[in-house]
C-alpha cells in the first residue's frame, strides 16, 4: 500500500542477466539504462563484455559524464526478458541501475509515480502486469541519495531484514 502523499521515486528489484538486482531507479527522465561500475562488478560480470562509446552522458545540471562503455544484459520481468543495452558509468550512486525511457517504451508500460507502479500489457494483451515497488524502502534508499556517498551505513527496514536472507550477499 501507498501512504499519500508522497514524493517517492520507483524503486524494485529486476532479474538482470543471472542477478536478482535491488534498488533498481525507475526515471522516466533518463534517457538511457544505466549500469553503476559497483553493480557491475558485483554481478560478477567481466569487462570484456564492454562495447566502447564515446557519447557522453549530461545531468540536468549540464554535468558531463564520461561512461566506461556499453554493455548489453537480459532483463526479465514476469513473463517479459528484454536484451537491453546498459550504459556503464563508475560514479557514486545509491541505487544499483537506473531504467530510462527506452526500457519502460520497450515494455511498453505505464510508469505511475503516484502510484509507485509500472503496468505493462501481457505478450498477449489480454490482461496486465504491475510492478511495485516497496515504498519504505524507496524512503531509505532516496533519503540515502540525498545524503551523498561517504554517508553512515543504512539501518534496514523491517521488510528488508525479512527478505534479506533471499539475496544474494552483494544485494544486502
Amino acid at each position: 500500500m501507498v501512504r499519500l502523499p508522497h514524493n517517492d521515486p520507483q524503486v524494485i528489484k529486476l532479474q538482470i542477466d543471472s542477478a536478482l538486482v535491488g534498488r533498481v531507479l525507475i526515471d522516466s527522465g533518463s534517457s538511457v539504462d544505466i549500469l553503476f561500475l559497483s553493480t557491475f562488478e558485483n554481478m560478477g560480470l567481466n569487462r570484456n563484455m564492454l562495447r566502447p562509446t564515446c557519447q557522453p552522458l549530461f545531468a540536468f545540471d549540464s554535468t558531463k559524464v564520461s561512461p566506461l562503455g556499453v554493455v548489453t544484459l537480459k532483463v526479465c520481468v514476469a513473463e517479459r526478458c528484454l536484451d537491453l543495452d546498459f550504459v556503464f558509468i563508475d560514479c557514486p550512486s545509491s541505487f544499483n541501475v537506473i531504467m530510462g525511457r527506452g526500457w519502460i517504451h520497450a515494455m511498453h508500460g505505464v510508469a505511475s509515480t503516484l502510484h509507485l507502479v509500472l503496468r505493462y500489457q501481457s505478450k498477449d494483451s489480454t490482461y496486465t502486469i504491475d510492478i511495485k515497488g516497496n515504498q519504505a524502502s524507496v524512503r531509505k534508499y532516496f533519503s540515502t541519495a540525498l545524503k551523498g556517498p561517504g554517508t553512515s551505513k543504512n539501518v534496514p527496514t523491517r521488510d528488508e531484514e525479512q527478505s534479506k536472507d533471499r539475496l544474494p550477499a552483494y544485494m544486502k
